[in-house]
This record gives structure tokens, C-alpha cells and sequence, in this order.
């Protein structure tokens, strides 16, 4: 087999490069990427390719990763190409972040491989992935439990991702390695039989070809393209159902209309929250199996106020006829107000102004964010800060005071809402419900001698 046309051929019918394309290489060493980066060196003219090369030290193996990242610098620079490197620790990551280390160590990867990409202006990053790596990550997921998403594998493109062996075995990218001469480095953790991915590799398929089936890594493979056919109905079906089901999205919030929600099946429910964690917490990786079953029963049995956590800070709340999938904010520390001075906080997300004002340059227009008080009845110290059970205040236009969770419910102000709601506070007193409703007791009357404005700004 000419596998250098297989190659060129893949990048043509399945489109993974275009004319003019700035490739980033993810070169470790190992035989995969030195054949990757054999073959792209080989066919970069026809294509008008230009190319560069990212290697991340991981440090896991001491001197043999560096070693590793000294033959890829001094073979990439022979080539004539540009090479990024990064040297991590991976083990101080894991331990901070809880995470084994081959997730550490992936979820680094990824952001450097990235950060590169963006800042480079290369158009797509291009990996060593092969067909027994695609076998070995499906029986992983299988064996883990997974849906759809996971027996899938891994896609030849997954922009700016993409796999030009993934049609090749590891054995015709050694047999390939070995009739052009090529160097390449290996990794003596790929023999450690304490990872799960040695394990199948070691032993696993070559039980599962001598005893059941010699062409297994070619049928899971199989069954990944089909599947993957599968994925894109169900994905095709999930953002109709997304569209119709979505509210309302923010950046740390989405509200589903949860009526629309019961009336699908359970495949494109899980879609539709997957979407909506991904895009609150920020993270690829949706709420597990088990979670999202508690969400169903959630949604159709549970009572409004009710909420599931789904880790990262990330709840779903049910509100009446709703579901609000939100992550849950940083609160308001007490923060003390100067009268007269901008005070920005939390980051610079928001900012916070009190100053006094003439009664002639009092205007109503319906900023929630801006009120007037009598600057007589607010004394200092004065301060910003979340709400808590058993607040209470006189809301513009009652008598009484109210309790503060009851004006939220009665304001329609949902849980994963009023966390993120700041108050102003004046001697143990409630001023002010930014954004919601003054407090009757300071409010500007015909009285008023001086006045204050208040002005909360939110930079979204």
C-alpha cells in the first residue's frame, strides 16, 4: 500500500485541507507523529501548505522527556519549519485540579496546542490519531458506560481538529515508519499496565483477536463511521428541539421551557442539556448518565425551587414551568461604598457609583440600574452585598416591610437570579435592590433637601 496516496487521498475526500492552509503538527515523538508529520512534509507543496510544528514537555518522565522534546526541536528546525514548545508539570496540575494525570495531561495539551493555533494564526491543528487508537477509545468509553457521543470515537475532522491517519492502523504506520527510515522516539509509559489504554492495547485485543474476532480494531472502526451517521441525526434533531425549547441564554444561565422539554425523547433531552452545561460551565464535558436521569425525574415530578447539583458549580433549578440550568456566581462579599468614588469589583464585572446630585438633575427614565435617594436618610458606612435568609425592607409603595424572599418569589426572581441581585445597605438597612426596587424609606420626597444618585454598572 502507497500509504502517502491514502493519505492524499483522505485529505482530499474527506476535505481536511484547503489550498493556502496553515497547518499546526502535534509532534511528540512517537511513531504516529513522525509518520504525520513525514506525510504532511511530502504532499505540503501540492497542497501549498505551510506548516509548523507544537510539542508540549510534559515532564512526567524526566530526562526522557526532555530527550524527546530535543530530538523533535533539533528535526523540526533540520525541516525548516517553526516549532512552539511548552514544558508543564503535570503532576502539580492534577493534584490542584483532582485529575488523573492522562486527563491532566490532555486537557493541558489541548489548551497549549490552542493558545498556539490562535496566536499563530494557524487554521487547523493536526493530530496522529489512527484507527487502533479510535478501537481502544471505544472500548474505553463502552467499558465506562457511555451514549452515543462516546461510541462514536473520534471524527477525521472536528474543526480546527483534524486526524489524517484515523483510516490507518498502527501496524501500516510502522511498517511505513520503517521503509522510510524514520526516526522516532518511544514512550516506555505506553508499556505501564497501570493505565486502562495499556491494558486494552496489551492485552485486551490480542485475547479479542485470537479468540473472537483477528479484524476487531476494523470492525469497531466500522461501527464508529456508522455511529457517527447516527450522531449527526440525533445532532440534526437537537438543535430543532434546542430552538424550540431555549427561553432565554446568558452567559452563566439558560432557561428551558420545561412543558416542551417533557415531550421529547430522552436522546435529545440529554443533547439539549449537554449544550446548555457545556455553555455555562465552560467546560466539553456534559453531565454524566445518572445526572441527567435525575434531571428527567426532575422535570417531571420535582417542585418548583427544587434543584440537582451537577458539579463545577453548575445546578439546574426547576422555576414553576421551567428549568433553569445555571452556574452558580461568585457572591457579593460585603463591599463598602466612599460617597462620591467609582468602585469597581469582583474583577471589574461591576461597578458601583453613589454621588450627590442637584434635584434638578433628577430624570426617571426607567434605568433599573440607576435610582435617587434622600441622601439625608442614607448614612454611612455604606455597603454592597448579597442577600440573606431573614432580610427584609420596605419595597417602593407598601408600608410594611416584606420579607426579601418573598418579593423575590413574587418578582418572579429565580434562585440561580437572586444570588447574583446586589443590595446597597445603610446602617444594617436595605437602601436599595439594584436593578429591582427601591426601599420606601429613602425614597426623594417633596422634603428632600440633598439628593444621591446611585448607579450600578454590569459589564457583561
Amino acid at each position: 500500500m502507497d500509504l502517502v496516496r491514502v493519505f492524499e487521498k483522505g485529505l482530499k475526500s474527506k476535505k481536511l485541507v484547503g489550498r493556502g492552509d496553515h497547518i499546526l503538527l502535534a509532534v511528540s515523538g512517537g511513531v504516529d507523529s513522525m509518520v504525520l508529520l513525514d506525510c504532511f512534509h511530502r504532499v505540503e507543496k501540492k497542497f501549498g501548505l505551510a506548516l509548523g510544528v507544537v510539542h508540549l514537555n510534559h515532564g512526567l518522565r524526566g530526562a526522557e522527556s526532555d530527550q524527546d522534546e530535543e530530538f523533535v526541536a533539533q528535526l523540526v528546525r533540520e525541516k525548516g519549519y517553526s516549532i512552539y514548545v511548552k514544558r508543564v508539570d503535570v503532576g502539580a496540575y492534577c493534584r490542584e485540579n483532582r485529575l488523573s494525570w492522562q486527563d491532566g495531561a490532555h486537557r493541558l495539551r489541548r489548551a497549549f496546542f490552542m493558545e498556539v493555533l490562535r496566536k499563530e494564526g494557524y487554521h487547523k491543528l493536526a493530530t496522529g490519531h489512527h484507527a487502533d487508537d479510535q478501537a481502544e477509545t471505544i472500548l474505553i468509553h463502552l467499558l465506562k458506560g457511555t451514549g452515543l457521543q462516546g461510541l462514536k470515537g473520534m471524527a477525521f475532522c472536528d474543526p480546527p481538529l483534524i486526524r489524517p491517519l484515523l483510516g490507518l492502523s498502527r501496524d501500516e504506520i510502522i511498517r511505513y515508519a520503517n521503509q522510510r527510515g524514520l526516526v522516532f522516539r518511544e514512550d516506555s509509559s505506553n508499556r505501564e499496565r497501570k493505565y486502562l489504554r495499556n491494558r486494552i492495547r496489551l492485552d485486551l485485543f490480542p485475547f479479542l483477536k485470537s479468540q473472537f474476532n483477528p479484524q476487531v480494531i476494523e470492525a469497531l472502526n466500522r461501527t464508529a463511521i456508522v455511529l457517527n451517521e447516527c450522531q449527526q441525526l440525533v445532532d440534526h434533531y437537537a438543535r430543532r428541539a434546542w430552538d424550540k425549547t431555549v427561553r432565554s441564554v446568558k452567559k452563566d444561565e439558560i432557561i428551558l421551557d420545561n412543558n416542551k422539554f417533557l415531550h421529547y425523547f430522552n436522546i435529545l433531552k440529554f443533547q439539549i442539556l449537554t449544550r446548555a452545561y457545556i455553555h455555562v460551565h465552560g467546560q466539553p464535558n456534559g453531565p454524566s448518565f445518572l445526572q441527567c436521569e435525575g434531571i428527567f425525574r426532575l422535570s417531571e415530578q420535582g417542585g418548583t425551587g427544587q434543584t440537582i447539583s451537577l458539579g463545577g458549580g453548575v445546578r439546574v433549578l426547576k422555576n414553576r414551568d421551567e428549568l433553569v440550568v445555571f452556574k452558580k456566581s461568585t457572591p457579593f462579599f460585603p463591599q463598602d461604598v466612599v460617597m462620591g468614588e467609582k468602585k469597581s469589583f469582583l474583577g471589574g464585572k461591576f461597578s458601583f457609583l453613589a454621588e450627590p446630585v442637584a434635584r434638578g438633575e433628577v430624570h426617571f427614565d426607567g434605568n433599573p440600574w440607576v435610582e435617587y435617594v434622600d441622601a439625608d436618610r442614607v448614612h454611612p458606612p455604606l455597603w454592597l452585598r448579597g442577600w440573606r435568609p431573614g432580610d427584609r425592607f420596605v419595597p417602593l409603595g407598601f408600608k410594611v416591610s416584606k420579607k426579601l424572599s418573598d418579593f423575590f418569589v413574587n418578582s418572579k426572581v429565580s434562585l440561580s437570579q437572586k444570588d447574583r441581585i446586589p443590595l446597597l445597605e445603610s446602617r444594617g438597612r436595605i437602601v436599595w435592590v439594584c436593578g429591582h426596587r427601591l426601599s420606601e424609606e429613602f425614597k426623594i420626597t417633596e422634603e428632600t433637601q440633598r439628593v444621591l444618585r446611585l448607579k450600578l454598572e454590569i459589564r457583561t
